[in-house]
């Protein structure tokens, strides 16, 4: 890689530390994703939640399909709808030593204790897949990042983060202590340190979606996706005649 220092996002890096081979073939190589139907449900149920928060209302229970019902009401029933957000879909860069973090945070809430006089931010994440454990979602890079972005880029101090998962309503809430920070920031330059060194070897034993796919389908497309980029950028080094885009990625196992 050049000099320039990385710009990552957060799902991105959160690939990275899954797999490093993940990370190569979503954020260099495009590999296209095998459609999954949940992916546009939560793509729409979370429209709907947008909607919700920005005061636009929420539709009427039978005018959603019905697989979004019971998020919906599991939304609609929460206690994210009592009092207006601080901000949403709240963009950030994160300057790091090694490299930028860019995020976009789904809700950040402002809370004030009448009794105590504490304010602090909540980050609120809501999901649509399937409920995690409490440790599984303490583990995650995604809020820690965004708690060290509103600490760093936002000056906000006293934070919360916040999992709702829409399916079920559990949630998962999180006072974050100071020396998160720290660790966060280890994290994040671990993984920088790799990216910039190109490792991109797959995680041992990983089943990521990419990892998932046949070898030879995967290389093929590799292959295709830099002829193509050294045409475009009007390079000859490969010599040879363009190629056909590869066979349409498969859902099976290598």
């Amino acid at each position: 890689m050049d000099n320039e220092k990385p710009k990552v996002s957060v799902t991105a890096l959160q690939a990275y530390e899954v797999c490093p081979r993940l990370y190569y073939f979503t954020s260099i190589v495009r590999l296209p994703h095998p459609y999954q139907r949940a992916l546009d449900q939560g793509t729409n149920i979370h429209k709907i939640v947008e909607d919700g928060l920005r005061g636009l209302g929420l539709p009427a229970i039978d005018a959603v399909q019905p697989w979004a019902r019971e998020y919906l009401v599991n939304f609609r029933d929460s206690r994210f709808l009592q009092n207006p957000p601080l901000h949403i879909e709240k963009s950030f860069a994160l300057e790091l030593p090694s490299g930028t973090v860019r995020g976009r945070i789904d809700t950040i809430f402002e809370h004030l204790d009448d009794e105590t006089g504490r304010r602090w931010w909540e980050i609120v994440d809501f999901k649509s897949g399937r409920p995690e454990s409490r440790a599984d979602v303490e583990s995650r890079l995604q809020l820690n990042l965004y708690a060290l972005a509103v600490k760093r880029v936002f000056e906000q101090p006293d934070i919360e983060y916040t999992y709702f998962y829409l399916r079920d309503a559990a949630c998962h809430t999180f006072s974050v202590q100071p020396e998160l920070f720290d660790q966060v920031e280890s994290r994040a330059e671990r993984i920088f340190g790799g990216i910039v060194a190109e490792q991109w070897d797959p995680t041992p034993g990983c089943t990521c979606w990419v990892c998932r796919q046949p070898i030879a389908e995967v290389r093929s497309y590799e292959a295709w996706w830099w002829r193509k980029r050294a045409e475009k950028q009007g390079s000859d080094d490969f010599g040879a005649a363009p190629v056909p885009p590869p066979r349409r990625i498969s859902r099976s196992r290598r």
